[in-house]
């Protein structure tokens, strides 16, 4: 069990009892392997004096008083308590002993504050001991939106493994986008106290996004790892200091669609002109040409898609109105017979509306011939009169219209039959056309110079 006195050690000279070979019957305290890294061998604390204890007894026997260095501060780490920073010892092994992990008892003032765990020390390391809770700073972190900020630092052009099997190299699938992602912390602390000052160390973890960031903030840094790195702010009484971490992510992204492509176009532009016409991560003159023609084959294949179901489904007329306006990659006969096949679809859906109100006509005649047949036979008993002569003449009227209606509507389904195969033979001229494009397509392959 270790005491840790927070001002000054005990009286007299500090003893220091250095590890040293004892028999295999004395007493030792041996560290655990796995808790301090590089060190593997049995620690032994050898007694100032004997002590003797008696049978069935416990005692606690004073091994060493050490005198460590140390230094109150406050602790801030967001991930641990995101309001309050926490009272803590920076303890420096300064001894030649090597002190063991377990429980150590903190005092202030001679009064017991806290019970900590306590790491294992070799000589010359150093660790925080927390004893508490501080209430008299008052921590807030944020991310300025406009300190965050993500750039483009080169575009590569991404090939297939496989050459092509026209013979025409490597060709073009995509373009990797090598980003950069720079995120700020901001941290705003102030000392609420009028009377004390104090030393507060901020533990900033890097986000662990993308990848991974990495602080780069060097100010006021004491100590850093790769994800990792802890500030030091001795702050006066009601001092407010603001403080700006950044930490970075590089990453890759894979763009594979037309909009994507032209936009990492555009970024590599821009980055071209911020860092020089000479950058060496800049495409060149050839790649961008692969790019542009791969952008531009994903753009005619996704606009020549509707065409494979032209007979069946028109082009959305919110896509034609867009090609008008904006122009169209697809060749002129392309457009025109999306444009037919827009008219026959109307066409069809105007015959087809033809039909269903013959079908509708026909089923009304047939409820009312139910109707009058059910009068007819409840008369039978009457004999023939005005009223029955006048249900058979509806009842031959009716005759007539259901067949002037059956006649007209097989009209209709030929006039539709017929637009039908209008529109199959536009689907099949346009499919012509697609293919003769797609075989006309530009691919740039590695071997190009």
């Amino acid at each position: 069990h270790l005491v840790l006195r927070l001002r000054g050690g005990p009286d007299g000279a500090p003893a220091s009892s250095k590890p040293g070979a004892a028999d295999a019957d004395d007493a030792f305290e041996s560290l655990d392997a796995q808790a301090m890294a590089g060190l593997f061998e049995h620690v032994i604390y050898q007694p100032p004096r004997k002590v003797s204890v008696a049978a069935q007894s416990t005692a606690v026997v004073p091994l060493a008083s050490l005198a460590l260095t140390g230094e109150q501060v406050l602790v801030f780490d967001p991930k641990e308590n995101a309001v309050c920073a926490t009272k803590s010892v920076h303890l420096r092994n300064c001894s030649d002993t090597v002190l063991a992990p377990g429980d150590v008892s903190v005092f202030e003032g001679g009064q017991f504050v806290h019970m900590a765990s306590f790491m294992p020390m070799l000589p010359g390391d150093d660790q925080l001991v927390p004893w508490g809770q501080d209430s008299t700073l008052s921590i807030t972190s944020a991310l300025p939106r406009e300190l965050q900020r993500t750039h483009t630092r080169r575009v590569r052009v991404v090939r297939d493994p496989e050459p092509d099997r026209a013979g025409r190299g490597h060709v073009v699938v995509g373009c990797e986008v090598v980003r950069t992602d720079v995120k700020v912390t901001r941290y705003t602390i102030k000392n609420n106290s009028a009377s004390r000052s104090c030393v507060l160390y901020v533990d900033h973890t890097a986000d662990a996004s993308r990848g991974g960031f990495q602080v780069t903030t060097t100010d006021r840094c004491i100590k850093t790892t790769t994800a990792f790195s802890r500030f030091r702010f001795e702050l006066a009484p009601s001092a407010e200091v603001t403080h700006d971490v950044a930490e970075e992510a590089h990453y890759a992204t894979q763009a594979s669609g037309a909009r994507a492509i032209a936009e990492a176009l555009d970024r590599d532009a821009e980055a071209a002109d911020a860092e020089g016409a000479a950058g060496a991560d800049a495409l060149g003159a050839e790649e961008r040409t692969a790019l542009r023609a791969f952008a531009r084959r994903l753009e005619v294949l996704a606009c020549v898609q509707p065409f494979a179901v032209l007979d069946s489904r028109p082009v959305d007329a919110g896509q034609l109105r867009r090609w008008r306006s904006e122009g169209c990659p697809l060749p002129p006969e392309l457009l025109e017979a999306a444009e037919e096949a827009a008219v026959l679809h109307a066409d069809v859906a105007r015959l087809s509306g033809e039909a269903r109100r013959h079908d509708d006509h026909v089923a009304v005649v047939l409820s009312d011939q139910a109707r009058l047949r059910t009068n007819i036979q409840s008369l039978e008993k009457v004999g023939k009169n005005a009223l029955v002569d006048r249900y058979l003449k509806d009842l031959d009227r009716g005759e007539d219209e259901i067949l002037g209606a059956r006649r007209d509507k097989a009209k209709v389904e030929a006039a539709e039959a017929e637009v039908r195969a209008k529109l199959r033979a536009l689907r099949e001229e346009a499919q012509a056309v697609v293919e003769r494009l797609r075989a006309d397509l530009v691919y740039v392959s590695a071997a190009s110079a």
